[in-house]
């Protein structure tokens, strides 16, 4: 058994370990949803008609794996909308050019992350030349390869 799936099950132990872990998973599933969906409607509602107290569901957002749990879902929830969300993606691209709120969505939804590529064919290199002694020994003689050195020799 792999380290991942002990700690997962060790969570879900710990999360689920109480006298009513449907109505804990109903409670997740329903914090899960956006609000405008949710039903019923408000928290109290639910403490209602799952028979459990304010102070309970109040309870089971403090245990461990409970907001990892609600996450989880709520993705769950997102990946059958992502369609809908390229589709608008699509829209808002064609219509305004800024597609933002959408690339929001699928780097939450989805995992999608950025990246930043370098070229290397456009990388500049830089060289400090300092005043001083050259290899030469000659503080007045410049140093071969520099813009005076080439300019005294008519090259630029």
């Amino acid at each position: 058994m792999n380290q991942e799936l002990i700690e997962r099950n060790a969570k879900n132990y710990a999360l689920f370990n109480l006298d009513k872990p449907g109505e804990l998973m109903q409670f997740i599933d329903w914090i899960a949803q956006p609000a405008p969906l949710r039903i019923p409607k408000t928290q109290n509602d639910l403490a209602t008609l799952l028979d459990v107290s304010i102070a309970t569901l109040s309870d089971w957002k403090k245990r461990p794996g409970f907001w990892d749990e609600v996450k989880e879902r709520t993705i769950f929830w997102g990946r059958e909308r992502t369609p809908n969300v390229i589709a608008a993606l699509y829209r808002k691209a064609v219509k305004e050019g800024n597609a933002f709120e959408s690339k929001l969505w699928l780097q939450y939804i989805e995992g999608w992350k950025e990246k930043t590529e370098v070229d290397q064919r456009s990388l500049n290199k830089t060289i400090i030349i300092t005043r001083g002694e050259n290899e030469y020994g000659n503080q007045n003689r410049p140093i071969p390869g520099t813009t005076v050195e080439l300019a005294q020799e008519g090259i630029e």
